[in-house]
């Protein structure tokens, strides 16, 4: 187990558990460390590719998992929950939950 790698995969997982992402959900991140700092990047797209939200954030490596949190809730307060509720009442088979 890789701690660095334990932290990037937790910063990660907040961030899609926060947004309710399942496996047919086109949301992602990205999580990278340099030195004690973690760069999170979270994507959200409309199934049709024509919205693409995209939003990052930054902090210490040890506030992985409330910066995952953080970067969910900025991006659902920017349409990304909007994006989401379409998804569901346009393909309420296709998206698997959580």
């Amino acid at each position: 187990d890789d701690p660095l790698v334990r932290v990037q995969i937790e910063s990660e997982r907040a961030f899609l558990k926060q947004m309710g992402g399942g496996c047919s959900v086109p949301v992602g991140a990205l999580a990278t460390i340099d030195g004690n700092n973690l760069k999170l990047i979270g994507c959200v797209a409309a199934l049709n590719g024509n919205i693409i939200l995209r939003e990052s954030t930054q902090g210490h490596i040890s506030q992985a998992k409330s910066l995952g949190i953080e970067l969910a809730n900025r991006m659902l307060k920017k349409g990304a929950a909007s994006i989401l509720n379409e998804l569901a009442m346009q393909a309420p088979v296709a998206i698997s939950p959580p």
